[in-house]
């Protein structure tokens, strides 16, 4: 089954991005496996983004990991009806979010996360990552008071965590992660992230002709 993320800071665009693509791939059967947030029907319904201790963020992973079995239980329970895969936001956000979270505070949660995500069978791992690159001052500008001032996520060491968190697993080549400009029209970035993808597939293919 192959899956496909879209990661990015907030404002980014990745919502628009999952319609754009999912209109675009319209002649194949692409499975959308929605935001944490747009599930539970709202940031609000989810835990704190600031714990205020490991134990909370550990107790915060374990809810998480059980909206992820809830939102993706449509795409298991069909595997093999899907060509495709979409997921805005996958399990890498929870890892990024805690890595960024080390970035301005250096609390030991990443270490956490990273003992307790990559050893549960609940996560629908992509192979490709769109990742929707965007300059911290469009971010400020973008907002627009969705989220307060004094929010982690328009906070710039934050984000400049998150982002190193992606510049990581890109280095290591698995999953593959494609830097997309965020800050084009939203057009533009359907289309490029559909050359992405298309790459993507077609590099997939070409590997299984080889026998490898």
């Amino acid at each position: 089954m192959l899956s496909v993320a879209i990661e990015g800071p907030c404002c980014a665009g990745k919502t628009t991005l999952c319609r754009g693509l999912l209109s675009e791939l319209g002649q194949l059967a692409v499975a959308h496996v929605a935001d944490y947030a747009d599930h539970v029907g709202g940031g609000r319904f989810l835990p704190a983004a600031v714990p205020s201790s490991l134990a909370e963020e550990e107790r915060s992973l374990a809810t998480f990991l059980a909206i992820e079995a809830d939102r993706a239980s449509h795409v298991r329970a069909s595997a093999s009806a899907w060509d495709l895969v979409l997921i805005d936001r996958s399990i890498h956000t929870l890892l990024a979010h805690c890595f960024g979270l080390d970035h301005v505070m250096a609390q030991g949660y990443f270490r956490l996360a990273e003992g307790i995500l990559p050893s549960s069978a609940i996560p629908l791992w992509p192979g490709l990552v769109l990742y929707l690159d965007l300059p911290q001052a469009v971010l400020a500008a973008r907002n627009r008071g969705k989220f307060e001032r004094d929010s982690i996520y328009v906070n710039a060491a934050f984000n400049e965590g998150v982002r190193s968190y992606f510049q990581a697993l890109a280095g290591r080549g698995r999953p593959r992660v494609a830097w997309l400009d965020a800050t084009v029209d939203a057009a533009v970035l359907v289309a490029q992230a559909r050359v992405q993808l298309d790459e993507w597939v077609g590099a997939g293919q070409r590997s299984m002709g080889r026998g490898t």
